[in-house]
């Protein structure tokens, strides 16, 4: 895997994110996902479960206000049969351009056999730690 071809799945992914664009969220995971936050792993099994989770997260950064959302790409390391690690920073900001919220989280994603670039993995430590520190948890 390339990790141009990350970094462009990952700017895609934050595009999604910052339009609030939730079917195109969901279609950058596979299924079955894993997301390891505040000390659980879950495991979400079907695209409805993602959905709404999805659903929650952008409901949390409308209360809060949050107008943009970007992602900087900290790293990517190769990993085997197709998949790479990437390390993220997120950051949230308000209509005034302040920003609200940053936070850490990392992906596993994979590439299948057509080339298609999916997130199975998620850690979400930082957002839970940062979310809870800003009171939005």
């Amino acid at each position: 895997m390339k990790e141009a071809d990350v970094r462009t799945f990952l700017a895609g992914y934050a595009e999604a994110w910052d339009s609030i664009d939730i079917d195109a969220i969901v279609a950058h995971y596979a299924l079955p996902q894993i997301i390891v936050a505040g000390g659980r792993t879950t495991f979400i099994e079907t695209e409805d479960e993602v959905r709404a989770g999805v659903e929650t997260l952008c409901g949390l950064y409308d209360d809060h206000g949050v107008a943009t959302v970007t992602l900087d790409v900290d790293s990517v390391t190769p990993l085997p049969d197709a998949a790479a690690l990437a390390v993220v920073r997120w950051r949230l900001t308000g209509e005034d351009g302040a920003e609200l919220l940053s936070y850490p989280a990392s992906y596993t994603i994979v590439e299948d056999d057509d080339g298609v670039l999916a997130i199975v993995a998620v850690d979400g430590d930082g957002q839970v730690d940062a979310f809870a520190g800003a009171g939005w948890a």
